[in-house]
């Protein structure tokens, strides 16, 4: 799971690298029944905290008009909610899971100038 992390956020590692390598990711932590719920979370959590920096990077530039300048953001949004999907049920079993999904501001994500449910 390291590897696909750091795969990805490596800006040096071509784009269809990186998608692949988060896809790869999101998919294990979503179906995968060995990985523990605060597992989940966890990698999760370092997902949501790069989209944060992400929106708060782009927002204070101009340039948001193409969205192929913005395929990683794109590829994260995605594998956030497909994790969330998959996992929302035991997520909310946990007693402090909402609180921990509150706190991803999702919504600050999601009404970004990147608008990622376009």
């Amino acid at each position: 799971m390291n590897n696909c992390w750091r795969t990805f956020i490596s800006p040096s590692v071509s784009m269809t690298f990186r998608q692949a390598a988060i896809s790869y990711l999101c998919s294990l932590i979503a179906r995968a029944k060995y990985i523990t719920t605060r597992s989940v979370l966890t990698i999760t959590q370092l997902m949501v905290d790069w989209l944060h920096s992400y929106v708060g990077t782009t927002e204070k530039s101009s340039g948001n008009a193409n969205p192929n300048r913005h395929l990683p953001f794109y590829a994260i949004c995605q594998a956030v909610l497909y994790i969330f999907i998959y996992r929302h049920h035991e997520i909310a079993r946990l007693h402090d899971g909402i609180e921990i999904v509150s706190k991803w501001r999702l919504n600050h994500i999601i009404a970004s100038d990147l608008n990622p449910l376009k």
